[in-house]
């Protein structure tokens, strides 16, 4: 009779307390994403006011509560190479690579790792960018890392396909002065060859 009364008395709980537990389950996920929204307004405020403190206080307090968001160590990268601590935002730009392989990160990766001097890892960060998303922005950039590495047959070859994506007439002098370094006459006909034909549009 006892194990009976156990049994209904198990069952009533689980009848009542278990819908109970689901909506205060639910209810602490909405405070918190209530909570969260409101962060990120204060961090987006901030950095428009350009009140690096307040917006870096706002991320940080993101991550406390949400330790695996991608998105909050992206911008608090942005907020650490505005204000030109660039370990800093390395750091979390590979942290939120790590989460969230993006091509963005990718991309902010390879502008710290140049601003710092380390065009070998700029380049790398870039290529695999471009991987994702080939963007003139981006392979002039990555033509800059390669000018660095006085790789110059790769630079000239990524001012091509960026020239072949835009057709920009500022991508021709770079590739004149490139193909003047290699010391390629028939490439730098061609290249000027383009320069006439833009100055006669």
């Amino acid at each position: 009779m006892s194990g009976l009364i156990f049994l209904l008395a198990v069952a009533a709980l689980v009848a009542f307390a278990l819908p109970w537990l689901v909506r205060r389950q639910q209810q602490k996920r909405e405070e918190l994403h209530d909570k969260l929204d409101k962060l990120w307004t204060i961090s987006d405020g901030a950095m428009k006011e350009k009140n690096t403190n307040k917006a870096e206080k706002a991320l940080l307090t993101i991550l406390k509560f949400d330790e695996r968001n991608a998105a909050a160590y992206n911008r608090l990268g942005i907020l650490y190479a505005k204000n030109k601590q660039f370990n800093e935002a390395l750091q979390c730009f590979e942290i939120a690579e790590s989460l969230d392989y993006s091509v963005n990160t990718l991309h902010n990766i390879g502008l710290i790792y140049l601003e710092v001097g380390d065009f070998a890892k700029g380049a790398i960060a870039l290529r695999q960018a471009l991987q994702i998303e080939e963007t003139v922005p981006r392979l002039l950039v990555l033509a800059k890392a390669e000018e660095k590495l006085e790789n110059y047959k790769n630079m000239a070859a990524v001012l091509e396909r960026a020239w072949e994506l835009s057709k920009r007439p500022e991508i021709l002098p770079k590739l004149l002065a490139v193909y003047e370094r290699l010391d390629d006459t028939e490439a730098r006909r061609r290249v000027q060859a383009r320069v006439r034909a833009v100055a006669k549009k």
